[in-house]
C-alpha cells in the first residue's frame, strides 16, 4: 500500500513530500523535520499549514503531538467523512498562566483549527460562544457573539483562540462553524487542567478531530 504525505509548511504548494510503502498491518511513523511546519501559531490568519495523506488502499492515520509534558494525540477523519457544519469542543480558559508566568508568559487558551482540503472555501464562524483573540496577550478581535468570515485555500488552515483571559469562564465549545464547502476541524486547548481549579499538574491540548454535523448520531 503506497502512502504519501505532502506537508505544506507554510508554502502555497507542498514544501516536503514523503513516501512509504507499508504492508498489511503495518505502521509508519513520520516525525517531521520540524515542529513549525505544522504547528499553527498565528490568531485567526489563514497559514498553509496542512498536512495531505493519501494512499492507493484504506488507512488509518493519527496526529501526535509529543511536546514535553503535553502530549497528545487525534484520530484524523478522511476526507470523505468531512462535512460544512460544526460545532467545536473545547474548554475554560486555564489559570495555570498565572502561576507560572515565567514559564508560560501567554494567557492558555481554548481552541480550534479549520483545514480546508479545496479551493475557495468560505467559511463562517459565530455567533462566537466567548471572545476571540488576535495575539497570544488576549487582546480581543471578535467579541462574544460576533459572526465573520474567512476565506481558504486548499492547504490552508485557520486558527481561532478564546482570549485566555476568563478562567474558569471563556469557552469556545459550540461555536458555530459553516462552510460552502467540506473542512476538517481539530478542536481543543492550548494546555489546560481538567477542572479548571484543580491542582493536579496534567496541562494537555486535548485535541481531537471533530465529526461535522452530518455526522452525528443519536446513541
Amino acid at each position: 500500500n503506497k502512502v504519501q504525505v505532502d506537508v505544506y509548511g507554510g508554502s502555497t504548494s507542498p514544501l516536503q513530500h514523503f513516501t512509504q510503502t507499508v504492508q498489511p498491518d503495518g505502521v509508519w511513523t513520520l516525525s517531521l523535520p520540524s515542529t513549525r511546519m505544522a504547528e499553527e501559531r498565528l490568531q485567526e490568519v489563514p497559514e498553509y499549514k496542512g498536512i495531505h495523506v493519501y494512499s492507493q488502499n484504506p488507512i488509518a492515520v493519527y496526529g501526535l503531538s509529543n511536546v514535553y509534558t503535553t502530549t497528545d494525540s487525534y484520530l484524523a477523519i478522511p476526507t470523505p467523512g468531512l462535512g460544512t457544519e460544526y460545532y467545536p469542543s473545547c474548554m475554560y480558559d486555564d489559570n495555570y498562566w498565572q502561576l507560572s508566568q515565567a514559564v508560560y508568559p501567554e494567557p492558555l487558551a481554548g481552541q480550534f483549527v479549520i483545514i480546508a482540503p479545496y479551493d475557495n472555501t468560505n467559511v463562517t464562524i459565530g455567533p462566537a460562544r466567548t471572545d476571540t483573540r488576535s495575539d497570544p496577550a488576549g487582546t480581543i478581535s471578535h467579541a462574544e457573539g460576533s459572526t465573520w468570515t474567512v476565506s481558504l485555500m486548499r492547504g490552508q488552515t485557520y486558527l481561532v483562540q478564546s482570549t485566555g483571559l476568563k478562567v474558569g469562564d471563556g469557552d469556545l465549545t459550540g461555536t458555530h462553524i459553516v462552510s460552502t464547502k467540506p473542512i476538517g476541524l481539530i478542536s481543543g486547548h492550548q494546555r489546560c487542567r481538567i477542572p479548571v481549579d484543580g491542582m493536579g499538574n496534567s496541562k494537555n491540548t486535548i485535541q481531537e478531530m471533530i465529526p461535522p454535523l452530518d455526522k452525528w448520531g443519536t446513541e
